[in-house]
């Protein structure tokens, strides 16, 4: 199952966040409950629109919580130019089911 906790590993994988993913999942599920939604967990059966309204809400919060600004971790900031959607998808990896973020992005070419 992907749950908050899930999304709060990713995003602090790919973004300085500056907080742990107990804090992230904490303050993820703190404005989730202000805003009186909540993100459901999630596996390779759940629904397109499941995994969409999840992606839309996780993303509107750490959007609100990080102001809208945010940097890329160091090894992702010395390929990626500019970071478009953010999206978590169901993936499969070495075999095992597993869920992953995909972002378009604008690469530095030499």
């Amino acid at each position: 199952m992907f749950d908050v906790r899930s999304y709060a590993v990713l995003l602090n994988e790919f973004f300085e966040t500056g907080m742990s993913c107990e804090q992230l999942t904490a303050c993820i599920r703190d404005k989730l409950a202000a805003e009186n939604e909540s993100v459901t967990p999630v596996d390779h059966s759940s629904s397109r629109l499941h995994l969409i309204l999840n992606n839309n809400k996780v993303m509107f919060v750490f959007t609100a919580l990080t102001g809208g600004e945010v940097r890329l971790h160091r090894q992702f900031r010395e390929k990626i130019k500019e970071v478009g959607k953010t999206e978590f998808l169901p993936a499969i990896m070495d075999g095992k089911k597993c869920f992953g973020l995909l972002s378009t992005a604008r690469w530095f070419v030499p």
